[in-house]
């Protein structure tokens, strides 16, 4: 008869016990973000910062771009595996890209060949060189695709 009420018990310890352990090495971000100077002061380790995220250059074959009020006009000097553009009305210039993704509206993309173009948004355009890319609409709508 107690059997089911010591294995409820020794559960119940064990999740104590789990509980506390997991949680014994947390600590606030306040606390571990700053180291004293030599003043005794705190200095934050890394300062963020809410620049947009703009490389112009292809890391490792693949970009990103975030259009924004500070940033309206980006050019590419080298062609991307993958280009990603994020945000809304702004021109993008880019060299040949394999694939380009735009999540946004109002975009503006001149580019030389492109492989696949993927929307996320509303009333983008793209316009490029070489053959026609494949595009794939996702449920969007006034996107255009044109050759020059």
């Amino acid at each position: 008869m107690h059997a089911p009420r010591l294995r409820t018990a020794a559960l119940a310890a064990l999740l104590g016990a789990t509980l506390v352990s997991g949680t014994a090495g947390c600590t606030s971000a306040t606390d571990s973000d700053a180291t004293p100077d030599a003043t005794g002061s705190s200095t934050p380790l890394a300062e963020s910062t809410t620049s947009p995220f703009v490389t112009e250059t292809c890391i490792d074959g693949n970009a990103s771009v975030v259009l924004d009020e500070k940033t309206t006009d980006v050019t590419f000097s080298e062609a991307c595996d993958a280009v990603d553009v994020i945000g809304s009305g702004g021109t993008v210039t880019l060299s040949d890209v394999g694939h380009l993704v735009i999540e946004g509206t109002g975009i503006t993309v001149t580019a030389g060949s492109v492989g696949t173009v993927d929307f996320a948004g509303d009333g983008n355009t793209v316009s490029h060189t070489g053959a026609e890319p494949v595009v794939n609409d996702n449920g969007t709508a006034d996107n255009t695709v044109t050759a020059r």
